[in-house]
């Protein structure tokens, strides 16, 4: 039914024009949303904080930020009824579309993917072979801790670690 009464096809998570992110979010059953920006991820730093704006039609809640946001983290904090308990709650939620997070995912992080900094080189020259099909993409799937647990060419404390992959 949200679907039907809430339709969006725009940009979400963070989106850049000119330099500078707008931060928008689908939660249309929210009574308000409020933007909280970080200075960094440490868990002591306190947060500024702006309301952000309902697009009734769409349900998608945004805030444009300023061109000094980049690399720095942020949270939603949400005001959502919640049938569980009968009340309306203020849940502070990590961006469900993130391009990057905090250590542990505990913080959302304001990235433009088209910063020469995230791209590893060739990145802008690599020429993929064309896709015949669909259906001729393979996709693996691999938990972190198989990958490596048992793996003795992967230096015993890596293993079973995010570490791991880098080796």
């Amino acid at each position: 039914v949200l679907d039907d009464l809430y339709s969006y096809d725009g940009g979400l998570g963070v989106t850049w024009a000119g330099g500078v992110p707008t931060v928008s979010v689908w939660a249309p059953t929210a009574k308000n949303v409020t933007f909280h920006l970080f200075a960094d991820s440490d868990p002591a730093a306190t947060s500024t904080t702006t309301p952000m704006v309902l697009d009734p039609a769409t349900g998608v809640w945004s805030l444009t930020g300023e061109a000094g946001w980049e690399w720095q983290y942020y949270l939603f904090e949400v005001e959502v009824w919640v049938n569980s308990t009968d009340q309306v709650e203020h849940n502070v939620v990590t961006d469900p579309y993130s391009l990057s997070l905090a250590t542990n995912s505990t913080r959302s992080q304001i990235v433009d993917l088209s910063d020469p900094a995230l791209q590893p080189e060739g990145w802008m020259t690599y020429n993929k072979p064309p896709l015949q099909a669909p259906e001729d993409i393979t996709l693996y799937e691999l938990h972190m801790r198989d990958f490596s647990a048992y793996d003795v060419t992967t230096p015993q404390a890596a293993r079973g670690t995010y570490t791991a992959f880098t080796d």
